[in-house]
């Protein structure tokens, strides 16, 4: 009988264990999915940006609009390209939520803001236990939170290489495996790519693989440079000086014609995003005689123009001087040559010829 009573506490002892493992798994799912939730609120928006936010009526953007109609209903990767400030991200959201996706997540990821070390872990998730300093209850990544909806890889061409390897493997197969495990997870997401790089020359320079490039660039879509829609100038300069002046409760109550003329004629290397800054910049500046005028510009968007008003402004000075705000303005890595080059309307040799008459060196 004392056998019997000791088995049976026995019996009692491994079923009180596994009710109590079991509310244990059940807590820990039930935290795995708080912080899921957490995650997205955190890498998600409510504001919903169709087409008909965007501002601009040039014939580019039009026909861009168009392209995004036509792919939208498509889950076939997107690759965004163009200069920084141009909006990259702005149309990859009109692009979610002009689609049958549109209810889903949208998740953006800066690759280029997340550390090289947290960037695979972020992208994918893991599991407990992973590595050291990992999460005891595990992460959910990216591209899980992003299922059923959009994940947009923003810079991605400063998405380290081992990285961009395991990145093909799951547009290829549309599976994602957590660091630390070997289950995997299917997802449904569609990818939008985006960067202000040439990644063919990065395929070219071995710095981006070739196969994931093509992959990426199954639709691309290219944002054109302010300067080269200057009808839109107007237009989204107008837009900000309504809606900074709205911020900070200021009447703005004239525009000079001298203030138009410099803000669609300077060639906004920063884009749209410069013009937004500089006009958030003049509203904070202007009077409570509610006037803006060229006086209220940064100086260097009127040096060009007051250049010409120097007394000593012979061909050789002009030249030397505009080599020198170009650089200013442009920079002297790598990629300003081109920039400076295209916009003197010179060869990249001539460029170089010059700048060594001159004995300046970008």
């Amino acid at each position: 009988m004392e056998n019997y009573d000791t088995f049976i506490n026995f019996l009692d002892q491994i079923s009180d264990l596994i009710s109590s493992k079991a509310l244990e798994t059940k807590e820990n799912e039930r935290n795995l999915e708080v912080a899921n939730q957490k995650a997205l609120t955190l890498t998600t928006t409510k504001e919903k940006i169709g087409l008909s936010s965007i501002i601009g009526e040039s014939k580019e953007i039009q026909i861009l609009n168009q392209k995004i109609k036509r792919i939208a209903s498509s889950i076939s990767t997107v690759l965004i390209t163009g200069e920084s400030g141009t909006g990259k991200e702005l149309y990859a959201r009109a692009l979610h939520n002009e689609s049958e996706r549109s209810e889903g997540p949208f998740i953006a990821v800066n690759c280029a803001a997340i550390p090289e070390n947290l960037l695979e872990s972020e992208l994918f998730g893991y599991v407990r236990g992973a590595f050291t300093g990992a999460d005891p209850k595990g992460k959910i990544g990216k591209f899980e939170q992003a299922n059923n909806g959009t994940i947009f890889l923003d810079e991605i061409g400063d998405m380290p290489l081992y990285i961009q390897v395991k990145l093909l493997r799951v547009l290829e197969q549309r599976e994602v495996a957590r660091l630390g495990s070997n289950k995997l997870i299917s997802i449904n997401a569609r990818v939008i790519a985006a960067t202000n790089k040439n990644l063919e020359d990065m395929v070219k320079n071995n710095t981006f693989r070739e196969d994931l490039y093509y992959r990426l660039n199954v639709i691309p879509l290219f944002l054109p440079p302010l300067r080269k829609r200057k009808s839109d100038i107007k237009l989204l300069a107008n837009y900000f000086i309504n809606k900074f002046s709205r911020l900070f409760n200021k009447k703005v109550v004239s525009i000079s014609q001298s203030f138009w003329s410099f803000i669609v004629n300077y060639n906004w290397p920063g884009n749209v995003r410069e013009l937004q800054n500089t006009i958030e910049y003049i509203i904070n500046m202007m009077g409570e005689d509610g006037h803006i005028c060229d006086d209220l510009l940064p100086p260097k968007i009127k040096n060009i123009t007051e250049l010409l008003k120097d007394d000593n402004c012979g061909i050789e000075h002009m030249e030397k001087e505009l080599f020198k705000k170009a650089i200013e303005i442009y920079g002297s890595a790598g990629e300003s040559k081109k920039v400076i080059a295209e916009k003197m309307g010179i060869g990249i040799a001539t460029l170089y010829r010059k700048l060594k008459k001159k004995n300046r060196l970008l």
